[in-house]
This record gives structure tokens, sequence and C-alpha cells, in this order.
């Protein structure tokens, strides 16, 4: 143990970070840290680039750059007007003869922005409209709603709608349980085109539009998604919601920067609808993708041309990959780096932390954080080594090499004397002295 004891402030930090380092893959929250750790350029461009990161535990993100202009895409939006109204009176009849043209003379999306709602119509011409809607499939219906805390049960016929069965908590999105007219018919998917109460945020430029609706535990479309999920020929169920703020029509398809309370930003822009007649007289002269809109339709819904252009337009486009790098090599930069340490110097330290990094996103990779940071606190924590003692064999070693030095001559130091005896000799001296003086100064006053 003495002979490690010295190198303790190497090994112990250095296991540490390797055994942290095999880990990462194993353990999904520490995974999930490191995704969170990593910095990369394209991190802060929020507003035009979404981070794939994929599956966590294999260390990947792949920025993609999901801005566009315009898709190119035949759509049009048709009004309901009384030109239209002259022609066919909307019965479910003749729904389904309205329904019929358009599909014969265009193959692609449908979009009914009102529900198709009678009280009082027949079963036969009921079924005879849901008929023509199953031959469809590219048919979105929307539907009007609002929140009455009622507790209500989702609708069996909403249930093929449901994008997800639990809303992420990080989402307050607008919340229903009532809709205004509940459709005649069954359509293959279904979107919330209003909600009671729920105000539009309206810019000079931009419309903050839902995406997103609850209903209980379940999030519905809203119209404009169902419309991109029914443009993307995909389910509900593959709409990615991802936590950092953004929809996913599937791993290839849009991409919708959202906020927290699941609008989206789409502009405050359009062109004019075309009467919905004009489908009855001159079908073949009208685009491919339709948008059917009820006379008095909100201003919004009446954007939904431009903004299904602009939403489909969104396509992920790939920039780069940062990937991790291999275990060796990771191995080798964790040895470096508690080497580093031993130096003690904390601008040394910053620099090589500095310089691992910068590396490693230049050369499109990135290296783990959280090894690195174990290191540097165990480093830390460990007690200074203490400076080393020779041995005793290296002494006598270092002692023979040196010359002796020449001795020197002792000197004789006399005795000390004793201070009383000197005083008292001096006492004495002067006692012996000074008598036969006085008593010679004495005989001579005398004989004066």
């Amino acid at each position: 143990m003495s002979i490690l004891r010295p190198k303790l402030p190497v090994i112990l930090p250095l296991l540490l970070g390797i055994g942290l380092l095999w880990a990462l893959d194993q353990w999904k929250p520490l995974a999930k840290t490191e995704h969170q750790l990593f910095i990369f350029p394209e991190r802060f461009e929020t507003e035009t680039i979404f981070p794939d990161r994929g599956h966590l535990p294999d260390f990947k993100v792949t920025p993609l750059k999901f801005t566009g202009e315009v898709a190119e895409c035949s759509l049009n939006s048709y009004l309901i007007d009384d030109a239209t109204r002259e022609i066919i009176d909307l019965s479910p009849e003749k729904w389904a003869y309205f329904l019929k043209t358009i599909e014969q003379n265009s193959e692609g999306l449908l979009v009914i922005t009102a529900p198709l709602s009678w009280a009082d119509a027949s079963e036969l011409s009921l079924e005879t409209l849901g008929h023509q809607i199953s031959k469809m499939p590219d048919i979105v219906i929307g539907l009007d709603a609002e929140f009455n805390d009622t507790s209500a049960e989702l609708p069996p016929f909403l249930e093929d709608s449901v994008i997800s069965p639990k809303t992420p908590d990080l989402l307050q999105i607008p919340t229903i349980d009532f809709l205004t007219l509940p459709p005649s018919i069954k359509a293959p998917l279904f979107g919330i085109s209003t909600v009671q109460g729920f105000i539009i945020e309206t810019t000079s430029t931009t419309l903050k539009v839902p995406m997103l609706v609850r209903w209980a535990d379940s999030i519905l479309p809203s119209t404009h998604l169902a419309a991109l999920i029914a443009a993307h020929q995909i389910s509900p169920q593959e709409v990615i919601i991802d936590p950092s703020g953004y929809l996913r029509l599937g791993l290839e398809g849009s991409i919708l920067k959202i906020d927290s309370q699941g609008r989206a930003s789409l502009p405050n822009i359009g062109n004019a609808s075309i009467s919905a007649s004009q489908i009855l007289i001159y079908p073949e002269k009208t685009s491919s993708s339709k948008i059917i809109l009820p006379d008095h339709a909100p201003k919004f819904l009446s954007l939904l041309e431009t903004h299904l252009t602009r939403s489909l337009a969104q396509k992920p486009t790939p920039l780069k990959t940062y990937k991790r790098w291999s275990f060796p090599i990771e191995i080798a930069t964790l040895i470096l780096f508690t080497l580093l340490l031993q130096a003690r110097r904390l601008w040394l330290t910053l620099l090589g932390i500095a310089a691992i990094f910068l590396t490693s996103v230049y050369l499109n990779h990135w290296f783990s954080c959280t090894p690195l940071a174990l290191i540097l606190v165990t480093f830390t924590i460990l007690p200074k080594p203490s400076p080393k003692k020779a041995a005793p064999l290296e002494e006598k070693e270092k002692a023979k090499e040196q010359p002796e030095k020449p001795k020197e001559e002792k000197k004789e130091t006399p005795p000390k004397k004793n201070p009383q005896k000197k005083a008292a000799k001096k006492t004495a001296f002067k006692a012996t002295k000074k008598t036969p003086r006085k008593q010679a100064q004495r005989k001579k006053k005398k004989r004066r």
C-alpha cells in the first residue's frame, strides 16, 4: 500500500473515469445527461435547425435544417358561397355527389374545415355519404370543440385520430371535452378546427396557430396538423412530439417548431379563396388538392392554404453528424487529461479541456463530459501527496559522494574565572595595599 499511495491521485481518478465511460451506453439517464451537456454550433439555431438525436445510447446527433419557402404542390382553397348553394343544397346526398366529382378529377388531399353534421338526415343518405368518404383515404374533416369541464370520455370515432395517449409534461396545450356539432359520418382522420374561447395570437406578419389539443389524457391534432398528416400519408401515431419543442411528421417528413402551448408561428398572408362552384362547373381545371371552407370560416382557417404549402416545404436536410469517439481514443484522452492534472495548474487544466472539446467538434465528434468531470472532481478531493523522503541507503550513498570537509583544530579555551573569587581577591588586595599608607600618613601627622 505504501508503494501505491503516491500514485493514488493518478490511478483512482483514471479508473473512475474509465468506469463511467463504459457505463454511458448502459444507463439511459446518464446517456440523456450527456446529450444535454454536448454543445455544438448548430444547437443554438433553434428556429431553423432540429438536432436529431436518434437512439440516445448510440450517441449520434444529426442537425437537420428544415426551413423552406413554399412547397411545390397543387393546392387551392374553395369557399362554399352563395353561388355554390345555388347549384347544390349541400344535403348528405348532394355532399356525396360533390365529393364524387372531386374524386373523379383529383387524387390529392381534401380538407373540409367544417363538420358534416345533420340532425334530421335519413340513414340511407348518411350511408351513401359515408361510402363515398371511405373511398377517399386522404380526406380530413374539421370539428368545432369547447371545454365545459364535464370530464367526458373521448368519443370512439376520434380514437383513430389520437396522436399520443399521454400529454408531455412540457406542453400546456388547449383542453377540450365537448364537440359543438358531432359529425354524422365517420372519416379516416378528424382535426379540431376551432376551440371556443381560445384566442389566436396575431401580429402583422405571423399567427400562432395551435397544432395540438388535449381531450383528457389523449392528444388530438388540429385541422392544420391533421392536413399535414394526411399529406404525408402517415398515421397520427407516427407524429413525433419532441420534448425540445418540435413536431416531426415521421422520421423523414416536415418539422415544425412549436412553443410550450403547442402553437406554430405561421405567416399572416394568404391568397383569396375560389368559389367552390368552380369544382362543379370546371372540375378538370381545379387543383389536385383542395381545402373546402364554409363562408363563416375564421381568418386563420382561410390561411390554411398558405400554412400548408409553407409547412410542407419544411423538409429536413441533414447537415452533418456528430458521433462518439472510439473507446480506445476516449481512454487515451482520459489518461492524458489525468496526467495533465498532475501539474496542478488551473490555466493548463482549462486549456486541456478546451482543446479536447474544440478538437472533437471540429472533427464532427463529441467527447463525453461526465468522465472528465468525475476525474476532475476526484482529483480535487484527494489530498496532495507529501514530498518523498530519501531512503537510508540513498542517504549513505549521497554522503559518500560528497567530499569530506577538513577537520578544524579545536582551540583550547581557558577555564572560566569565578567572578566572586576575583572580586574577593581585589578587595583583599586593596585592603592590604591601603593599610600601610594610612599608617604612614598618621605617623607624619603626629610628628608635625
